[in-house]
């Protein structure tokens, strides 16, 4: 058994070991940590940029708009790897072709060269060089030209524009080009996008005036009894609607008409008779029509139907 004094020396030695301990974990902290929550940060160490995201961003970027930003002196470089065979001087063929003001060119175009291969007709556009540059092989089949080809479309935009800068060509030709083409694209892609949303309208309009009932359509048409007739040729303050669906705007013989009805469509169709009920003054600015206008699309395809199938 320990007696008091052989337990006491115990305790006081673990007590000593584990003060030991924590004073040195204290000093190693001050001594080794860089710094604390809420410090200053004293400089910042520069990391090289990721090239992937680079990579990326290019891949998404057209032909048109890298050629656009291509830098002729980088194209200085990638030219290393034709001069063996072309030259840049009028006139002057190595193992190929000249390549002075080849951006424009003709295809195959110079008289007494041997060209190999089959090369399609046309002109050497920018597209057309980096497509042959990326692979010859592919692009002419049986040509003699060894060239492996330039994947990197980037490496090829500057290739074209050393060549065509170096032949006194202007770089603003392909920078005015495509900035012209954006505009272009996306005004068509506009255009093209309201046509398809006006076709689908129309055809959602046509469908919701086939899905009613006429009988629907009765009570409506009291908003217009006072002022028309589904009868043919009985005209009153406004022209009879017998018929009206397809008949050309403003043709009932002997009729009077007000307002700008021959300017803004041709036929009654749904959606035309849609527009005018909506709205009498807004569709044919200076109507006569008295007539506030029907805001209720789905009334709207009531009437229609109803006059439909009454006036014929």
């Amino acid at each position: 058994m320990f007696d008091t004094m052989v337990f006491t020396k115990i305790v006081g030695a673990f007590c000593g070991a584990l003060l030991v301990f924590l004073l040195g974990q204290w000093a190693a902290s001050e001594l080794y940590t860089v710094g604390r929550q809420g410090d200053e940060q004293a400089f910042v160490v520069a990391m090289p940029e990721d090239d992937g995201d680079e990579e990326a961003e290019e891949e998404e970027m057209s032909f048109e708009e890298r050629l656009a930003s291509a830098d002729p002196d980088a194209g200085s470089g990638v030219w290393s790897q034709c001069r063996a065979c072309h030259a840049l001087e009028e006139g002057q063929h190595g193992v190929g072709p000249s390549m002075y003001q080849v951006v424009g060119r003709e295809i195959a175009s110079i008289d007494g060269f041997g060209y190999s291969g089959a090369l399609p007709e046309g002109e050497w556009t920018p597209q057309e060089l980096s497509a042959f540059i990326e692979n010859p092989s592919d692009y002419a089949p049986g040509t003699s030209m060894s060239y492996g080809g330039l994947d990197d479309m980037g490496e090829r935009a500057d290739l074209i524009a050393y060549m065509h800068v170096e032949s006194g060509g202007d770089m603003e030709e392909f920078e005015l080009a495509e900035a012209e083409r954006p505009e272009d694209d996306e005004a068509d892609e506009e255009e093209a996008r309201e046509e398809d949303e006006d076709a689908d309208a129309d055809a959602d309009f046509a469908a919701l005036v086939a899905a009613q009932d006429p009988a629907d359509g009765q009570n409506l048409w009291n908003q217009c009894r006072a002022c028309h007739a589904l009868e043919d040729g009985q005209n009153r303050v406004g022209p009879h609607l017998y018929g009206l669906i397809d008949r050309e705007v403003g043709s009932v013989d002997g009729f009077n008409y007000s307002g700008a009805l021959s300017e803004v469509a041709d036929v009654w169709d749904y959606d035309s008779l849609s527009a005018f009920i909506a709205n009498p003054r807004e569709y044919a600015p200076g109507t006569s029509m008295a007539y506030a206008g029907m805001g209720s699309e789905e009334d709207r395809a009531k009437l229609i139907a109803y006059i439909e199938a009454e006036g014929q």
